[in-house]
């Protein structure tokens, strides 16, 4: 995929962040609600439009979750935790987003297959410790660096299809009922903001690692280390953990370094959630410290509101 032509470049000078012309400033990144020209699935049907069928067509509602299992919004809900923290990849939305913004530039590689193997096993060691977080990404930029229009892409594309089921409502409920929602993630600020939008969550509840941009070809310049996300998880973290101080905050996750904020101290609880992804060592730590796993968005709210 290619980038746009050259022209002014526009600065967030908040993060830093130098993007292509034509793009919107990062940080400020528009909701992208509905889209009308997503790639259809396999019946023909946009996974945006059925997704809103499968949410909203059963009305009868027993402690806010419907016959499916998918949560809509209800009175009267208690949430056990001042805040709740969600982690970004396979667990908001359903896959790793790098490798998903990544698949189709790839494919259109002869090396492709090859490449996106490699991006995934380093993936793998991330989220087990076998690497740094720092190592880790870099290495998958090494291999098959995005652009900024590939960004813009897979919101076109994913967003807000590629959201866990109930995530949405889930979300509303947590927000209405009282409860702090925020999203910390290894991802790219810039490919999670359009999400946290769609959700509600505004931007300053959103954290991860910010990218610079070349402001003629959208390339990727470099990793940008001003909020320590980059570092790590962990790291960038530490720096916020303020916020959280004092008060009972869950993390939820599907890798080992969202268990690390839990055994770090700087959340109370940790629920390690495997819709989408089941790691052993990770299963492991949050069975003997933590609130055990969740397979749902169903059965996370049974962890997060008083029953």
């Amino acid at each position: 995929m290619t980038s746009s032509s050259s022209s002014t470049a526009a600065v967030d000078s908040g993060h830093k962040i130098v993007e292509p012309a034509g793009a919107p400033v990062a940080g400020v990144f528009k909701a992208i609600p509905s889209l009308p020209s997503v790639s259809t699935d396999q019946d023909g049907e946009a996974p945006s439009s059925r997704r809103s069928s499968e949410h909203d067509a059963s009305p009868d509602m027993t402690n806010g979750v419907d016959a499916n299992g998918v949560a809509g919004t209800a009175a009267g809900l208690t949430p056990v935790y001042k805040n709740v923290i969600f982690d970004f990849d396979s667990t908001v939305i359903t896959g790793e987003s790098l490798e998903m913004m990544l698949a189709d530039l790839l494919n259109a590689d002869p090396k492709g297959k090859e490449k996106m193997t490699q991006i995934e096993e380093w993936t793998k060691k991330g989220m087990n410790g076998e690497c740094s977080f720092k190592e880790g990404l870099t290495a998958r930029l090494n291999i098959a660096a995005p652009r900024f229009a590939d960004v813009q892409i897979f919101h076109e594309r994913y967003c807000p299809s590629a959201l866990s089921a109930g995530m949405k409502e889930l979300v509303d409920d947590l927000q209405a009922s009282g409860c702090t929602v925020y999203i910390l993630s290894g991802g790219f600020t810039d490919v999670i903001l359009p999400f946290g939008a769609y959700l509600n969550v505004p931007k300053e509840r959103v954290f991860a690692v910010e990218i610079d941009w070349d402001p003629v070809t959208g390339a990727f310049v470099a990793l940008n280390e001003a909020n320590g996300f980059v570092e790590s998880k962990l790291e960038g973290a530490s720096r916020i953990k303020g916020k959280f101080e004092g008060t009972e905050t869950l993390i939820v996750g599907d890798g080992y370094t969202d268990f690390k904020l839990y055994e770090q101290g700087i959340t109370t609880d940790f629920v390690a959630y495997v819709e989408h992804a089941e790691r052993e060592k990770v299963v492991n730590a949050a069975k003997a410290n933590g609130r055990g796993c969740a397979r749902s968005t169903a059965e996370l709210r049974e962890r997060v509101f008083k029953q």
